[in-house]
């Protein structure tokens, strides 16, 4: 997480510290938007490679 925000330039704590997040008054951190929606395309990519791959038999391509 912490390469994230470096990466995003977002290094709230209430990001990747259990204790200060848990200070503030909420029982677990929070997951920065943009990596869930990171998270959620490559799960759509990686179901559409299993859907080729029952379709049609034993080649896999990669879907970009």
């Amino acid at each position: 997480m912490m390469m994230y925000g470096a990466a995003t330039w977002d290094f709230m704590w209430i990001h990747y510290d259990a204790d200060y997040t848990w200070a503030k008054g909420f029982s677990q951190t929070f997951v920065e938007g943009q990596m869930l929606r990171a998270f959620l395309a490559q799960l759509v990519v990686w179901i559409g490679q299993v859907i080729r791959l029952l379709s049609e038999g034993d080649e896999v391509l990669p879907i970009y």
